[in-house]
């Protein structure tokens, strides 16, 4: 029976717990099971300067568990029942207001907001914000040996979500707007699928189906709730595929796969929208449509592996992601999504395998490229880019050039544009071929260096972590309002495991140089006369902690 526990305890009043149990339930072993448990809580670490009682933002109180019991049936087969549940309860991500328009001007409001100097203050007029979800699931795995080679597996599942925002959407002093969602939404998948393998032929074939519910209520509250524009919506989702792929080795060295899935998804959607308090340009609506979309994804592959070499491979496959509908917009389609993907690569051990590479290049063809923006009050819209390419090299190094050491580096070199893509943007559209694709960037790589030092009690180990990544845009536009530039952000962990290996000790640091940076914006309450700024979502900030591990053998 193996049981695990580990106290986690840092900065901001971090607190985390977690166990996990695994092992047989009868003597015979063909019984067995696991659990795990973890609750954590955090205060915030945001700050809002509004009034005294302010709530701070981007804290957690959450819990979450999930089980597992696998019944082994004979030699022939197996049963796997699996639950999951997770419960949060806290205050929403903080985006705090620039006061600037997209263009990087000032916007017709942002002279008059306050925006507090330190990166982890705001000031927010909405004092009631929160953030409840609950994600629950279950699923029934079944596998059975069929005869010499054949198994077939069924794996139903089940999830349920509920979800309620509401938060400051304008991001700072002024009552402008605050944002509520609620969401629920339930789904259920089944997938059969039919395995073979011999000496030299692998095959998967099979079917998969998806029924989703998804309703959602939103409500854009502008001038202190006295206006809003209020959405009640449901999105049905129907879903079939059916595939196969096999690979099959022509020789000791060369493989060669050769797969195709079929698609079809149908979505119903209906959304009646109702304005309150607002000017009569903007109407009432309601939408009841239905649209479907099927595609057919290939693929082929080929690798070989040389001897006392590298293995070689390459690979060509078409995408799809299907259409859908805009949630809080009148012009309600958008189309579905296509990718035709290469990519070649090599992958190597050298030095008397202490040196690990691998190295991939890849080129993306995307048509119809599906492309979020969130430029107007209460308005999400997903439109399509005519086309877009990406191209880039990734690189993967380990290496061990003694026991006592280890150096890890991956590094990505990403060009990513629209090729041709008029832009919505308010009521116009902009012509923004050849910028850069949302949150892209050119170039990014992280490594670190740990030391294991054999002590007489145990083993002492001192890891430092360093990221870096280029200027990247969070819109087609590429403004820089709106990005973020070059940044790198310091880890460092050092961890003690005695020589029986029953407990561990790490104590750790994460950003260590308290460096400020955003990962997304929104735009929508920099438009309009009335506009305040673009607003950018606040990263995770310098923190200490310590965790404790417990191994009950």
């Amino acid at each position: 029976l193996e049981r695990i526990v580990r106290f986690d305890v840092g900065t901001d009043s971090s607190k985390r717990f977690s166990t996990y149990v695994s092992g047989a339930l009868n003597q015979d072993e063909s019984v067995l099971g696991n659990i795990s448990l973890i609750k954590s809580d955090h205060a915030p670490y945001v700050t809002n300067i509004n009034t005294p009682e302010s709530e701070g933002l981007s804290n957690d109180d959450s819990l979450a568990g999930r089980g597992t019991l696998r019944y082994l049936v004979g030699q022939n087969g197996e049963v796997i029942l699996r639950a999951d549940y997770s419960n949060t309860d806290k205050a929403p991500i903080a985006y705090k207001s620039t006061g600037k328009a997209e263009n990087g001007d000032l916007a017709p409001r942002g002279g008059s907001i306050n925006i507090p100097s330190d990166a982890h203050e705001v000031d927010f007029s909405f004092q009631d914000p929160k953030f409840k979800q609950i994600n629950k699931g279950t699923s029934t795995e079944v596998i059975w040996q069929l005869r010499s080679g054949w198994s077939v597996t069924s794996l139903t599942a089940y999830r349920d979500l509920g979800f309620f925002n509401v938060e400051d959407t304008d991001g700072s002093n002024i009552e402008f707007l605050f944002t509520e969602v609620a969401e629920e939404q339930k789904q259920f998948s089944e997938e059969l699928r039919f395995n073979y393998k011999s000496d030299r032929l692998r095959l998967v074939t099979g079917l998969y189906f998806l029924d989703e519910d998804h309703e959602s209520d939103v409500s854009i509250n502008i001038n202190g709730g006295n206006s809003s524009r209020n959405f009640d919506t449901s999105n049905d989702t129907t879903a079939y595929a059916l595939f196969g792929q096999g690979t099959y080795g022509l020789t000791e060295k060369l493989n060669a796969t050769l797969g195709l899935r079929y698609s079809n998804e149908e979505k119903k959607f209906s959304n009646a929208h109702v304005n309150l308090n607002l000017p009569v340009s903007l109407v009432d609506y309601g939408i009841d449509e239905k649209e479907s979309w099927n595609a057919w994804s290939p693929k082929a592959a080929i690798d070989y592996t040389f001897d006392d070499g590298p293995m070689l491979y390459g690979s060509v496959s078409r995408g799809f992601k299907s259409g859908g509908f805009n949630l809080t917009s009148e012009d309600a389609e958008y189309d579905p999504e296509f990718v035709w993907s290469y990519e070649i690569g090599a992958k190597e051990d050298w030095l008397n395998k202490s040196l690990r590479a691998n190295v991939a290049l890849f080129y993306y063809d995307y048509s119809d490229l599906q492309v979020s923006s969130f430029d107007q009050p209460g308005t999400l819209l997903i439109s399509n880019a005519a086309d877009a390419n990406i191209q880039g090299v990734e690189l993967e190094l380990s290496w061990m050039p003694s026991y006592d050491w280890m150096v890890d580096f991956n590094y990505a070199f990403l060009d990513a544009k629209y090729k041709d893509y008029q832009s919505p943007q308010g009521i116009v559209l902009v012509d923004v071929s050849d910028n850069d694709l949302n949150s892209a960037p050119t170039h990014k790589f992280n490594t670190a260096v740990q030391y294991f030092q054999e002590l007489s009690e145990g083993t002492l180990s001192y890891r430092v972590e360093y990221f870096w990544q280029d200027k990247s845009y969070f819109t087609a536009f590429n403004e820089d309002t709106s990005s973020q530039g070059a940044y790198g952000i310091w880890n460092a962990r050092i961890n003690f495991t005695p020589l029986d290996e029953s407990w561990e000790l790490q104590l750790y640091g994460e950003n260590l140089g308290d460096k400020a940076y955003s990962t997304s914006s929104r735009e929508f309450p920099a438009a309009g006369p009335g506009g305040i700024g673009v607003t950018k979502d606040i990263g995770t900030p310098r923190t200490f902690g310590a965790r404790l591990t417990y191994n009950f053998m």
